[in-house]
């Protein structure tokens, strides 16, 4: 009897001792080992949707209705937008610049402005046409262009560029149709690959010259059913779906693979490229967390992060921002109704905590 209750002590400081190596066995007890709280309070609400995190200058900038800003080691405080009350949820660094689309509490356009980050001065971005309307997206993208898709234009949604916004005027890409029923939708996500860009809006993929895009034949195309959920490029073209389809582009289309989780499809998101820092592509979902595309191969997924992290495995995450510059590597989760979500990469893994 003695040598069954020895054998089943083992056992248990066995059990106890795996569960501190390995969050994933018991999180209680990892905590505890590795002295690591999942929620650092650095000032944001636990359930707040964070729509976009960038770093411009010394800073780290949140799009959240409201703006927030943040140091390396600080705690994230508001930033008074241009206009009193507007709110933000798209901004973007270009330039050395930081530039927000703000808008009025019931909904009308404020426009493009910018401001040195480090300062916080905002100017209304020259260009007439992009001021006073509503901007639903900006992006850096390609080797010196800065786009932002705006409500009106030459349709009901258009998509607009300029090689420095605080100097030269913005460029409409004119051959943009007019998508049915009776007009078009927003731009979501601008990529470039080296020779051409690739633009989604809703459920239409285009590629080509910014003034000679065309809608892509074959391959992931299917007009007027399921959005697009995100692009990404590194040595390969990689796509997402709504319906849980993940494609990837390397002079021919490689895909669909499907991912389901209890018979129903994963809502992807956007991409984050972390191949420099695990080899692998990060994909977000829309109520699932987010999928490692392991060794930056779409066909073959596993769902992240751990099932304890449940505010972040069940989250939908509206984008990802990845920090190299410091050590460790910092990895942003802006979630809808999740709060901001940070992980530090260290130990060959990504260690999140809720800023």
């Amino acid at each position: 009897m003695k040598s069954i209750h020895i054998l089943f002590i083992a056992v248990a400081l066995f059990i106890i001792l795996t569960a501190c190596s390995n969050k994933s066995l018991n999180p209680i007890f990892y905590t505890l080992e590795n002295e690591r709280a999942l929620s650092e309070d650095r000032g944001l609400e636990d359930e707040m949707t964070i729509h976009e995190v960038v770093k411009a200058g010394s800073k780290y900038f949140a799009a959240a209705n409201t703006l927030y800003a943040r140091t390396d080691s600080g705690n994230w405080s508001v930033i008074s937008p241009p206009v009193a009350g507007a709110l933000c949820n798209t901004i973007e660094e270009f330039g050395g610049n930081l530039y927000a689309a703000f808008y009025t509490t019931g909904g009308s356009g404020l426009g493009l402005y910018y401001t040195d980050p480090d300062t916080i001065s905002w100017n209304q971005v020259p260009d007439a046409n992009v001021q006073n309307v509503l901007v639903n997206f900006v992006k850096a993208a390609g080797p010196t262009y800065l786009f932002v898709s705006r409500e009106g234009g030459s349709s009901d949604y258009s998509l607009w560029y300029s090689d420095d916004p605080t100097l030269n005027a913005f460029v409409e890409s004119l051959n943009l149709p007019t998508f049915p029923p009776g007009g078009s939708v927003p731009v979501t996500d601008v990529e470039h690959d080296g020779a051409n860009y690739w633009v989604i809006a809703g459920p239409y993929l285009y590629s080509g010259a910014l003034n000679s895009l065309t809608e892509v034949a074959g391959g992931p195309t299917n007009p007027g059913t399921v959005s697009f959920g995100g692009l990404l490029y590194t040595t390969q073209m990689y796509l997402s779906t709504r319906d849980g389809d993940l494609w990837s582009y390397n002079g021919a289309w490689t895909g669909p693979t499907n991912v389901q989780i209890d018979g129903e499809d994963v809502r992807f998101t956007g991409f984050v490229d972390t191949t420099g820092v695990t080899s692998d592509i990060l994909v977000g979902t829309e109520g699932s967390g987010y999928y490692e595309l392991i060794g930056g191969d779409q066909t073959t997924t596993q769902r992240r992060p751990d099932y304890n992290l449940s505010a972040l495995y069940n989250g939908a995450i509206n984008s990802f921002y990845l920090d190299t510059a410091p050590d460790p590597d910092i990895l942003f989760a802006c979630t809808s109704g999740a709060g901001l979500w940070r992980a530090d990469y260290t130990a060959g893994e990504w260690e999140w905590v809720q800023e």
